[in-house]
């Protein structure tokens, strides 16, 4: 056999064209298997904001300390979107920034969102989420989620 593992084979030659089914198979079949494992289900994104906030929103895994000393996370940014602001539009935005509705709280009719946004240890991720953000269209305000300040 050739390096690399192709042979070439006669049309007559049967188990060798089965034989070349299978190892295809066995090649291509992991790929497929892994990527489904990875790849992400689609999240419906509310029209209003849940009204619920994460029991980890704060832990100090996810907060980072500024150059000024305020302490932000940096896993998660509150989003609120224009009263008009279709269902779809969330939706677009949300996913334009890879972000996953964790919670978030109700003013009235609408409110904000809380989303996860991919991350690393800086507020790097977050502060490009909010960047994008605030360009698209339907989305009214868009800010980092700041840590309370404990009380002395």
């Amino acid at each position: 056999m050739p390096q690399g593992g192709y042979r070439m084979t006669s049309l007559g030659d049967r188990r060798s064209v089965t034989s070349a089914r299978v190892l295809l198979l066995m090649g291509v079949l992991p790929v497929a298997l892994a990527y489904l494992a990875c790849a992400k289900t689609r999240q419906v994104v509310p029209p209003v904001p849940p009204d619920s906030f994460p029991s980890d929103l704060y832990h100090d895994s996810v907060m980072v300390t500024d150059s000024l000393g305020g302490r932000y996370s940096r896993a998660v940014i509150a989003v609120h979107f224009m009263l008009d602001a279709t269902q779809e539009v969330r939706q677009n935005a949300i996913e334009s920034v890879r972000g996953i509705v964790i919670g978030g709280a109700v003013l009235d009719v609408d409110g904000y969102y809380l989303v996860r946004v991919p991350h690393g240890d800086t507020l790097e991720g977050v502060d490009v989420a909010i960047r994008v953000l605030r360009r698209t269209p339907g989305v009214m305000s868009v800010m980092r989620i700041v840590a309370p300040m404990p009380v002395r």
